[in-house]
């Protein structure tokens, strides 16, 4: 049984990094309508930023450096974050160096804070788990400070945004509390309709190479990789292979042309030379290498050719075709101007 890379793909309709400006300081409109907001996330110059708005770290340094000396009845320190006590600390009275006091306070502290060497003093950080800290207590004296409280507030980097219904249009569309800067790089990842979705051109398909958890490329192998080889060889211009000229089809040399009979018989012969051979090409191959009889195709039962529509550029191919396996596996691919594509609905 031989394998290959997988170039067909389900889209998952899923569109990364696009790069967005902001309408009158508030809005992200996409190039395609947000269709919720599962895998959504929005960044700001490189940083994402949570749907409750960026902020800085909000941090405090001790205004003293150590060593830090405690004496009785001046040795309290209470720590709150957004209005709520975290921790109250009472100091055995005794001098303190920086590292010390650097570790007594740390093996005391809830998740969320965190204290760091600051050159010579301590920096306490609440980072992006609060938006206030409030130091009070008569041990605050002994860090420096000049009162028995203290507040810092963290600043707004990016203000919060939620997703809102677009009036008059499909979808949803990002908008913010505040304005944002211009001059800011914003990048939105969001899912999309199907009919919208640009990775797959509303075909439901997407022909790239994909990675699995093990970093190797995605192979397919039996019956999935009887169905690449025959949309992969019709797909193909003969002749546009220099190693091989022989491989291809001339279908879409034929499309553009004003709807007859006598076009649409050219196309189902141009179908069924390309996997003639096709045909040819694994029996050579069968001869020098194992092959499953679910990825050789034998013959083609039938070949049947629509319009898209009322669109003149576009055909409807329908291959039904019968593996050496006696397994019938169809094969839908549209021929259109500019391009061909696999249809939706033959990966599943």
């Amino acid at each position: 049984m031989s394998v290959d890379v997988q170039v067909a793909h389900a889209c998952p309709h899923y569109i990364r990094y696009e790069l967005v400006g902001i309408l009158g300081g508030r809005e992200v409109i996409p190039q395609s309508p947000i269709s919720g907001s599962g895998l959504l996330s929005l960044s700001v110059d490189g940083v994402e930023v949570p749907p409750s708005g960026l902020h800085s770290d909000v941090m405090v340094v001790f205004p003293k450096v150590g060593p830090y000396r405690f004496r009785v009845g001046s040795n309290n320190l209470v720590i709150s974050g957004d209005g709520v006590v975290l921790l109250e600390i009472d100091f055995p009275a005794r001098i303190f160096t920086q590292r010390a006091l650097l570790e007594y306070i740390s093996a005391r502290l809830p998740f969320g804070l965190a204290v760091f060497s600051e050159g010579g003093s301590i920096r306490l950080s609440g980072g992006q788990s609060y938006r206030r800290l409030e130091l009070g207590g008569s041990g605050l004296s002994s860090l420096g400070f000049r009162s028995q409280k203290y507040v810092v507030k963290s600043r707004e980097l990016f203000p919060s945004w939620k997703l809102v219904k677009q009036s008059g249009s499909i979808g949803y569309k990002i908008q913010t509390s505040g304005v944002v800067a211009t001059e800011s790089i914003l990048k939105i990842s969001y899912t999309t309709e199907k009919s919208y979705c640009r990775r797959c051109e509303g075909t439901g398909v997407e022909n790239d190479l994909r990675f699995g958890d093990d970093g190797n490329m995605k192979m397919v192998g039996g019956y999935d990789l009887l169905y690449q080889r025959v949309a992969k060889i019709l797909l193909t211009e003969r002749g546009s292979n220099p190693y091989h000229l022989f491989y291809g089809s001339t279908a879409d040399r034929l499309i553009g042309q004003k709807v007859s009979a006598g076009v649409i018989s050219s196309l189902k012969e141009s179908v069924r030379d390309a996997l003639d051979t096709h045909i040819s090409i694994e029996t050579q191959q069968a001869k020098v290498q194992e092959m499953s009889s679910e990825e050789r195709l034998l013959r083609v039962r039938s070949v049947d050719v629509s319009m898209v529509g009322d669109d003149e550029t576009s055909y409807l191919v329908r291959v039904s075709v019968e593996s050496f396996s006696s397994k019938v596996v169809n094969i839908n691919v549209v021929f259109a101007v500019p391009g061909s594509i696999p249809l939706d609905g033959d990966l599943a």
